[in-house]
């Protein structure tokens, strides 16, 4: 009887799953390109996969531009790879920072906020959402950060000065203006609230569309309740 020699089929073994493409315990050879009818600017392959360890993966499609070490992501689109449809996406006015954590999926959602030196607009992560899988449910969990610096008193005082100064016509100053009210209410000043609900009648409503909305979404989830 001739003996085998069982190196030799461990070698020939090692040499055929390559050919298979690369092989992870547990997932199976499921479809991820991106959702069909979505989004026209992104067919066929994804950007990315994140590969879970329960064999899961999702397909991340959309723009993105490097920025210094960063990665910047735009018309994003997110999904379970095999599966229709998508689980979230943005347009393309939205930016964020996207990448795994082990098994989480964390999205660093980027706005453009009036916290730099003298109070300028800096491009920061302030909305996190996370996506995980908790036994076989999928769960979404986001939360706004709340360790970015506030305004001190004097600052708040500069920026109700500021408003009392505008005059209709000067958009970019309106449009900085408005942001910084923003973040003095955010601080804890009721006064700059006050002054963003009467932004409209006073400037018209043109400033909160350009403004995409911020200070109205923003006010209304509740950080007024924010303290200095």
């Amino acid at each position: 009887m001739k003996i085998v020699n069982p190196m030799k089929w461990l070698l020939l073994l090692m040499l055929l799953i390559p050919s298979f493409g690369h092989v992870v315990l547990g997932q199976t050879n499921v479809s991820c390109n991106c959702p069909t009818g979505q989004d026209l600017a992104h067919q066929g392959e994804p950007e990315k996969i994140f590969y879970l360890s329960n064999g899961k993966q999702i397909g991340l499609c959309g723009d993105f531009e490097k920025v210094n070490q960063d990665t910047v992501y735009s018309e994003v689109i997110l999904y379970h790879c095999g599966s229709e449809g998508f689980f979230r996406c943005w347009d393309g006015i939205k930016t964020c920072k996207i990448n795994q954590d082990e098994d989480t999926i964390v999205v660093r959602r980027l706005f453009a906020l009036p916290i730099g030196k003298n109070m300028e607009i800096v491009s920061t992560s302030f909305k996190i959402e996370k996506y995980y899988y908790r036994g076989s449910r999928f769960v979404v969990h986001s939360v706004y950060r709340d360790d970015l610096t506030k305004y001190t008193l004097s600052q708040i005082e500069d920026v109700l000065d500021q408003y009392t100064k505008l005059t209709p016509g000067d958009y970019d100053t309106i449009l900085l203006v408005e942001r910084r009210l923003l973040w003095a209410y955010i601080s804890g000043s009721a006064e700059a609230g006050s002054y963003l609900n009467s932004f409209d009648q006073k400037f018209g409503p043109s400033t909160e569309t350009k403004a995409m909305n911020l200070t109205r979404y923003m006010t209304s989830i509740g950080f007024g309740k924010w303290t200095i």
